[in-house]
């Protein structure tokens, strides 16, 4: 029996379905939507009406595409929802399944320098290792575990946790509080 009841995904067994993205440059601007999905008996192509998607074949395709549309959009700031364990933690994860496989197929235009990760990979400088990068315990509190250099990485779950004052802060309970939708 799983220690998670199945309620919650496991990045180390549970393959990602679909990648959800939004990227704006400013306010007068529309937001730039997209979907990376993965081919599956269950997608039904006719009821997805309101957002651009790719499918793809497999799930090392639908993250070799997520770092091209990150790469190609190139943004200062990237969010997500609990992004240590969902949204870009989640991908990560899943990304180190793969290992060098995913490094050898984005990079295999570029230098291949061993320790590449996924957040290296959507990164705007190499990476730089610091010895005491473990120990970082209020960094661990109060920020983002995440680190993509050269972009800013906003965890959306502390920042709704420091403005709102909620029993619960799951992505569903501050959607109901905060923009009173279901």
């Amino acid at each position: 029996m799983p220690v998670n009841d199945g309620k919650v995904p496991d990045p180390g067994r549970d393959e990602i379905a679909a990648i959800f993205y939004a990227f704006q440059k400013s306010e007068i601007e529309n937001a730039q939507k997209g979907a990376i999905i993965i081919s599956s008996e269950h997608l039904n192509k006719n009821r997805i009406r309101c957002i651009s998607f790719e499918e793809v074949s497999s799930e090392l395709e639908a993250l070799n595409s997520l770092v091209d549309v990150v790469v190609e959009l190139d943004p200062d700031i990237v969010t997500g929802w609990e992004v240590q364990q969902g949204s870009w933690g989640y991908v990560n994860s899943r990304a180190a399944i793969y290992g060098s496989l995913l490094v050898f197929i984005l990079l295999s235009q570029r230098s291949t320098k061993p320790g590449y990760e996924f957040l290296d990979l959507i990164s705007r400088a190499p990476a730089r290792r610091a010895v005491n990068d473990n120990n970082d315990q209020w960094g661990s509190r109060h920020t983002s575990t995440i680190k993509v250099i050269g972009r800013h990485v906003l965890n959306a779950w502390r920042i709704m946790r420091s403005e709102q004052s909620l029993a619960s802060y799951t992505l569903e309970n501050v959607v109901f509080h905060v923009l009173r939708r279901r």
